[in-house]
């Protein structure tokens, strides 16, 4: 399949299954979004963890096409069980995939931008960024400690995923002007973008290991 037709079938199951998710750029690039992407929807196609690791992680197959177009046909799913679990796994994370409520919103420090929860000390970057060539979207803001904890189940299977996702301890449970994270598409520019800031800097220290993701520590 070709990435640009991929990225699309990948854009239209999260618009019709899932709540909050930022669509994928369709730019015809399998870099680490798309990538991160297909093992996220992996979980929600009801696929076991031993699916979603090392290589195989954005391994595009028959059985994965077949659930991700026809994920509420149960005759798409090799057995009942991962039917069920696909189900209930798209269930938890339309019903906490939330933003806050206003009241919390306010006594905590939280806005939005493109649409989603994310720390207000974070919003003045984003509209630097904006106002200056970066032509991405905020993909993930602030966020539970559940639901981040189960963002890392969907990444890896466990609770956290060390270097990878930090589940209940990641930056994004925080809305501190010190501490809070973002998670951003067209991240090279982005990331350059933050050099020149006129102020305190935001920067990503992980590397290849989470490009999209930016907070003052960097972790």
């Amino acid at each position: 399949m070709k990435t640009r037709e991929l990225q699309r079938l990948l854009n239209r199951f999260t618009r019709h299954e899932l709540k909050h998710i930022t669509p994928l750029r369709v730019d015809g690039q399998r870099g680490p979004a798309t990538c991160k992407r297909v093992q996220m929807i992996k979980y929600y196609l009801g696929f076991q963890k031993k699916r979603r690791t090392g290589k195989q992680a954005c391994t595009i197959d028959k059985e994965f096409l077949s659930r991700v177009r026809h994920p509420d046909n149960p005759k798409s799913f090799n057995s009942r069980e991962a039917y069920k679990r696909s189900v209930k796994r798209r269930r938890w994370q339309r019903a906490h995939a939330k933003p806050p409520k206003a009241k919390v919103a306010s006594r905590y420090g939280i806005g939005t931008f493109d649409g989603k929860p994310v720390a207000n000390a974070a919003i003045p970057y984003l509209q630097w960024a904006r106002q200056h060539g970066w032509h991405g979207r905020l993909v993930s803001g602030w966020r539970s400690r559940a639901y981040s904890q189960h963002l890392c189940y969907a990444m890896c299977g466990r609770p956290q995923c060390p270097g990878r996702c930090a589940g209940m301890a990641t930056n994004h449970v925080y809305s501190q002007p010190d501490r809070f994270a973002i998670d951003v598409s067209d991240y090279g520019t982005f990331g350059r973008l933050m050099q020149r800031y006129p102020g305190r800097k935001i920067r990503n220290s992980l590397g290849s290991r989470d490009p999209v993701h930016f907070s003052p520590s960097g972790t």
